[in-house]
């Protein structure tokens, strides 16, 4: 005889698993405060003063979606634009995108579609800015818990990373060393990286030299990745 007392238990299906599962992981993404809320549906494009700059949102959802299928291509974005033009809020939106594509295809490509992997993903898609990278290698030098080479390690190995403010850190042969070292691994496993900075192309080569210049160029396909939010900032009129 049949116990009536049980209820019957609801399996979830996969795309609820998926849902759940992107929105924790998003909960877990490790971005500050003013930008938790940030996505392609709520960046303001009436700001920007480029000709179609809708095409420029739409090449960045592009990308985000196509995070699986962009892995080991010439897979890095440049986004120029003076302080306000929406620099990060885009690029965080694309950073959020991809960790949602990242989850879905974990779930759907794992037999085990109620472990937790998600957690992991989550912290691996890095966003930070220039700045807070180099002053977390300065700052392993009087700790005894991590070192540089474990700093290093993280940023180079990551699955997607954001290095936000290119420029706003003062420029010297350490800095441009350290910064080849993690850029160059990148360039050669072919990891993502997406760099915003308010340097013109000339400051940019300046600041962190020839050969991570030429790194950045290259694997932003050739500079087809490379993009420039215009805004009523006459700035914005220099390359």
């Amino acid at each position: 005889m049949k116990d009536s007392s049980k209820s019957n238990l609801i399996v979830p299906s996969e795309d609820e698993l998926i849902e759940k599962a992107i929105a924790n992981a998003l909960e877990l993404l490790d971005i500050p405060y003013k930008y938790k809320d940030k996505d392609f549906d709520n960046f303001n494009i009436a700001k920007l003063t480029n000709k179609n700059p809708d095409l420029i949102i739409a090449d960045f959802q592009k990308y985000a979606k196509n995070y699986i299928k962009n892995q080991r291509t010439p897979n890095w974005l440049v986004l120029k634009g003076s302080s306000g033009s929406g620099k990060t809020h885009l690029i965080i939106a694309t950073l959020k995108e991809s960790l949602s594509q990242a989850v879905a295809h974990n779930i759907r490509n794992n037999p085990n579609k109620h472990d937790r992997a998600y957690q992991n993903l989550a912290r691996d898609f890095i966003f930070t800015t220039c700045g807070n990278l180099f002053q977390e290698i300065k700052n392993s030098y009087d700790c005894d818990d991590i070192n540089e080479r474990d700093v290093l390690e993280r940023y180079k190995n990551c699955r997607m990373l954001v290095l936000d403010d290119l420029g706003t850190e003062q420029t010297s042969k350490w800095f441009q060393e350290r910064l080849f070292h993690i850029l160059d691994y990148r360039y050669g496993e072919m990891l993502p990286i997406i760099i915003t900075t308010n340097l013109t192309t000339q400051e940019l080569l300046n600041h962190v030299g020839e050969r991570t210049f030429k790194r950045i160029i290259e694997n932003a396909d050739k500079g087809n990745n490379l993009y420039k939010l215009k805004t009523y900032n006459p700035r914005q009129n220099a390359s």
